[in-house]
């Protein structure tokens, strides 16, 4: 498990109050967070001090063929009026790019960020970057490297039916004109992405001597990799579930003009079980105290609520966070997700100055959808912004909720640990396009909350952007703005005291889970040990759980192990 559990039970052997530490601690070294680890990279390519008008940055040299990659160019010199060149002669295009005004937290260059698509025979490029208007260069001449390597055939992952087992069955097809009988010789090379966190999962060969151990369903294999004419098969170790295509490099492709030459292909994740779940068509809609309110349930058993977080706002993607949770929970629990009061298809408030009110309206929205649906007694899961509402339902319903979870929750104290997050989103508004959110923007900007980058998926990105494009948010957003409704205003501010001093004064009667990521860059995990000092003295049965290496959204990263954590605890009350 990826994480750490510390828990208060006073009904417990011990003396009460006692911290006891688990044994799920991770044995995955600590590293810093995704921002931090972006910063590094660029800032350390070129020394600030060596940048002159014409330098620029890019962050990687290389792309193979076939290849979907992003990257960066940085440099002060950039401006928003820019052009690049030099790669649709080298069969390069470039699927989508945007200037951003800081090229990353920390780096006040300006940059461009952009994807690009190698064409199966593309060559090596030199990128220009030059004022659109006057065709003047920005950037002196960049290099990028294509590797001269054929494009294979496709290349599939299959798990085994064993969900404890990391072995999947590899399989390569060879692309037409091709002969992969003496592939094997060198194996496959798997080529790390350079650079922390990986954007595709990593998979080693099984070696010889755990042929063994392999799961039931492979046991016809005699090695760990056979190679035909017509394909390669192997046995591979995968890590990580980062959903973009891993890539994979095998020499001696015997080519029909009799040539040898390397190849190159790209595999994914066999489709997660969750990819389908909470489909359009499966959401339910409620009448809310007149607010029409979007929901999807499922399972049997007692009723777990999970409420999102975010604002009205061009990147809030609603109950759908929960996408990799939902079917997992609803395993052992009447499962809940409501996109929350003007996100998602949930309606705005009724009227601007309903705004003024609008952290108060959350709560009497989720707990007025409580009572909707017919609910007598809920467990209560709230992430981010979703913290604050589970923590005042629970304190003001104490008789009908029988478990509240924090997770990386808004409601934690401390001016340091806020402030901190303020930097970090003044920063990050600085990657957003000035025309409006792109699937592309909003795919980065998760990215950035996570440490891992495992589960973020394009598919996630543009249900992401279709909400974002609704006219209701894009109102929302404006109202809020203008009236600068964040948790830093001090309307929300107060209400979130008054619950820490409702907490402090033995109100909160439910058993309590404070779930943090260690590697969270928005809100550090010493906000969750601020919270978790509230929370601990004043209740009965409280507990904490770290999950190491993950960023804003354990749930997102380490659906499986989160699933585990909140069933577990809810379950025993």
């Amino acid at each position: 498990m990826h994480g750490a559990t510390i828990n208060k039970n006073t009904s417990a052997p011990g003396p009460a109050g006692s911290i006891v530490r688990s044994a799920h601690v991770s044995p995955q070294p600590i590293r810093p967070g995704r921002l931090a680890w972006l910063s590094a990279v660029i800032l350390g390519l070129v020394p600030l001090a060596a940048i002159s008008a014409a330098e620029c940055a890019i962050d990687s040299s290389h792309i193979d063929r076939g290849e979907r990659k992003q990257f960066y160019i940085c440099s002060r010199d950039i401006t928003s009026d820019y052009k690049l060149g030099g790669l649709a002669e080298a069969n390069i295009a470039v699927a989508y790019d945007q200037f951003i005004r800081r090229c990353a937290v920390g780096d006040n260059r300006r940059g461009i960020f952009f994807w690009l698509e190698a064409g199966a025979d593309a060559t090596s490029a030199t990128i220009s970057v030059t004022d659109a208007n006057s065709d003047e260069p920005l950037c002196e001449p960049l290099s990028l490297t294509v590797p001269n390597r054929v494009r294979l055939g496709p290349a599939t992952l299959t798990a085994s039916k064993d969900a404890s087992s990391t072995v999947h069955l590899l399989q390569v097809e060879a692309a037409p004109g091709q002969d992969l009988t003496q592939s094997c010789t060198d194996g496959i090379d798997f080529p790390a992405w350079g650079r922390q966190p990986s954007r595709w999962p990593t998979l080693t060969l099984v070696s010889p001597s755990d042929m063994d151990h392999t799961p039931r369903p492979f046991r016809n294999h005699k090695q760990p990799i056979s190679c035909k004419k017509s394909s390669i098969q192997a046995l591979v170790n995968v890590s990580g579930q980062q959903r973009d295509p891993a890539k994979l490099v095998i020499s001696d492709v015997r080519l029909a003009s009799g040539d040898v030459a390397e190849g190159v292909s790209y595999v994914r994740l066999p489709e997660p079980s969750w990819a389908q779940t909470m489909a359009d068509e499966d959401a339910k809609f409620v009448d809310v105290n007149g607010i029409r309110t979007r929901y999807w349930d499922k399972g049997s058993g007692p009723a777990l609520l999970l409420l999102h977080g975010g604002q009205p706002t061009g990147k809030a993607g609603g109950a759908l966070t929960w996408v990799r949770n939902f079917d997992g929970l609803a395993e052992n629990f009447h499962v809940y997700a409501i996109d929350r009061v003007g996100q998602g298809l949930t309606d705005n408030l009724p009227n601007e100055d309903d705004y003024k009110r609008y952290y108060e309206h959350v709560v009497d929205h989720a707990w007025g959808f409580v009572d909707a649906v017919g609910i007598e007694r809920v467990g209560l899961v709230g992430h981010s912004q979703g913290g604050w509402p589970v923590s005042r339902m629970a304190l003001d319903h104490p008789d009908r909720v029988y478990c509240v979870v924090n997770v990386d929750s808004v409601l934690a104290p401390g001016n340091e640990e806020a402030l901190h997050t303020a930097r970090y989103y003044m920063n990050t508004i600085q990657f957003h396009p000035s025309g409006g959110e792109t699937v592309e923007s909003i795919r980065r900007t998760r990215e950035f909350q996570s440490y891992t980058l495992n589960n973020l998926t394009a598919a996630g990105a543009e249900r992401g952007y279709a909400l974002s494009q609704l006219p209701k948010l894009e109102e929302a957003t404006v109202i809020m703005t203008k009236m600068q409704m964040n948790p830093r205003h001090p309307d929300a501010r107060a209400l979130f005291e008054q619950a820490r001093d409702d907490i402090s004064a033995g109100m909160l009667k439910v058993p309590s889970l404070v779930i943090w990521g260690y590697n969270d860059p928005s809100s550090p995990v010493s906000a969750g040990f601020l919270l978790f000092d509230v929370i601990n003295p004043a209740t009965r049965v409280s507990e904490m759980h770290v999950f190491n290496s993950s960023g804003h959204a354990s749930h997102i990263e380490h659906p499986e192990e989160f699933n585990s954590v909140v069933g577990e605890f809810c379950a025993r009350f």
